[in-house]
C-alpha cells in the first residue's frame, strides 16, 4: 500500500509534507515529559543518509576525548552498518529518535531537522553545513529556486541553532547573510577537511579504498563526483565515463559517486567503479589523485587536500539558467581548469599544469580567507563538551 501510494508523485509529497510535522510535533511533545540527558550527543547526516560528513569526525573525537559522553547517530537502516562501535545506532525518523532529540543535550546537523521538530531551552543545537565552500547558492541566496516547503523547514531549523561552524571568511559571510540567521558563526574550520592535512590520515584512508575496491597500486584514480539536477535529463549532461576511461587506458582507475539527492545510475561498465554508497566522501577524496566535477563543492574539499580538480561543465548556461547561480565566475573567480567536453577533459588530464594551478590555489585562498589548520575536530569537540560540562 505504501510503496503504491509512493509511485504516486502528485499525491505523496502532498500527504508527506502534510503528515510529517504532525508526527514530529506529536513524538517530541510526548517525550518532553522526559528529563534532558546531560552527556548525550545525538548527530544525523544528510537526512539519515550514513555515517560521514563533520559529524563523523566530532563523533570519533568525542570518543578519543571523553568515554562519558553518550554518542548517539540517526540514520536508516539501509546504513546501520557504517556506524562504527561505541557510537549507538538510532533508526532516522523512528519514534526512538524524536526520543533522542527529546533528551539529547547536544544536536550535531549537516542539513535541517524536519518541520515539527521542536527544540527545548536547556539543547544545544551545532550545525555544521554539508561543504567547507560552495559553488551553488543556497538557503536565501538561491531564492525562488527552492521549494516554498524547503523554505519553511530552513527558517524554522535556522531559529533553533545556537552555533554554526566555518572554516574560511567566505562561507561565514554566506551563513551570515542566507541563512535566515542571526546567531554566532565560529572559523573552527570544517571537521572534515582534518584529515586533508595530515598525510598519515590521507596515506590510511588511501591504502583502505584501494584495498576495498581492489585498485592496482600502479593506478592512478579518478573520482568524479557530479551534482544532481531537478529540471535536465541527467543521463545528457554527464560525462560519459566509459568513453573518458578508454581514452586514458588502464592507467587510471575511474570511480564515480553520485550525488545523493540523484536517482541515475550509470550504465555498468569495465571502467566504472560506482562509489556512491561509500559512507565518507573525504576518505574518497583522500585516495583519489584527480576529481573531476561540475557545480559541486567537493571540488574544494580537494583544493584543501593540495590534490588536482578539473571541472567539467557540458550545460553551463542551461544549468545556471534552470537550476541554481553560482557565488563564484567560473572563467574568472575559480583555480580549477574549465573543460566543456569528454575530448577536453582527457586533454587537460593528460597536460596539467601542475605550477600554474599550484599558484592559482594559493592566490584563491587568501582571497576567500582560508583558516583550516587540521585541528577543527578538536576545537570543536571541546565546544560541545563545555556545554556538557557547563
Amino acid at each position: 500500500m505504501l510503496n503504491r501510494l509512493k509511485k504516486n508523485k502528485t499525491f505523496y509529497p502532498f500527504v508527506r509534507n502534510l503528515l510529517t510535522p504532525i508526527y514530529s510535533i506529536f513524538f517530541m511533545t510526548l517525550f518532553r515529559i522526559v528529563p534532558i540527558k546531560n552527556n548525550k550527543v545525538i548527530f544525523t547526516s544528510y537526512f539519515g543518509k550514513g555515517f560521514g560528513d563533520s559529524g563523523k569526525y566530532i563523533a570519533e573525537e568525542l570518543l578519543r576525548s571523553d568515554s562519558r559522553v553518550d554518542i548517539y547517530w540517526a540514520a536508516r537502516k539501509q546504513y546501520r552498518s557504517s556506524i562504527p562501535k561505541g557510537i549507538k545506532y538510532v533508526k532516522y525518523f523512528s519514534p526512538e529518535y524524536f526520543f533522542h532529540l527529546a533528551t539529547a543535550k547536544i544536536w550535531v546537523n549537516n542539513a535541517r531537522f524536519s518541520l515539527g521538530t521542536i527544540k527545548r531551552k536547556k539543547q544545544f543545537y551545532l550545525h555544521t553545513w554539508h561543504s567547507s565552500l560552495r559553488l551553488k547558492k543556497i538557503e536565501k541566496d538561491a531564492g525562488d529556486m527552492l521549494g516554498k516547503n524547503y523554505i519553511k523547514s530552513a527558517k524554522r531549523d535556522s531559529k533553533m541553532i545556537d552555533l554554526i561552524i566555518s572554516g574560511n571568511r567566505f562561507s561565514t559571510n554566506i551563513y551570515k547573510h542566507s541563512f535566515w540567521y542571526d546567531g554566532e558563526v565560529k572559523e573552527t574550520g570544517v571537521p572534515r577537511c582534518d584529515l586533508f592535512l595530515q598525510k598519515d590520515k590521507i596515506l590510511e584512508a588511501s591504502r583502505k579504498i584501494r584495498k576495498q575496491y581492489n585498485v592496482d597500486k600502479n593506478q592512478k584514480i579518478i573520482l568524479y563526483a557530479p551534482t544532481f539536477r531537478k529540471s535536465q535529463d541527467e543521463s545528457k549532461v554527464y560525462i560519459d565515463c566509459a568513453k573518458i576511461g578508454e581514452a586514458l587506458g588502464g592507467k587510471y582507475k575511474l570511480f564515480v559517486r553520485m550525488h545523493p539527492s540523484s536517482k541515475y545510475v550509470f550504465p555498468k561498465s569495465n571502467n566504472i567503479t560506482d562509489v556512491t554508497h561509500y559512507s565518507d566522501m573525504q576518505e574518497l577524496i583522500c585516495a583519489a589523485d584527480i576529481l573531476v566535477t561540475d557545480y559541486s563543492g567537493c571540488c574544494f574539499d580537494m583544493m584543501i587536500k593540495g590534490g588536482v580538480c578539473i571541472i567539467c561543465a557540458k550545460d553551463m548556461e542551461e544549468y545556471l539558467a534552470k537550476e541554481r547561480d553560482l557565488y563564484f565566475d567560473y572563467k574568472k573567480d575559480l583555480p580549477f581548469p574549465i573543460t566543456t567536453s569528454e575530448d577536453e577533459l582527457v586533454n587537460k588530464i593528460k597536460k596539467f599544469d601542475y605550477n600554474k594551478y599550484s599558484k592559482d590555489v594559493e592566490k584563491f585562498n587568501k582571497k576567500i580567507g582560508l583558516c583550516e589548520k587540521g585541528t577543527a575536530s578538536e576545537t570543536v569537540s571541546k565546544i560541545i563538551l563545555e556545554q556538557i560540562n557547563g
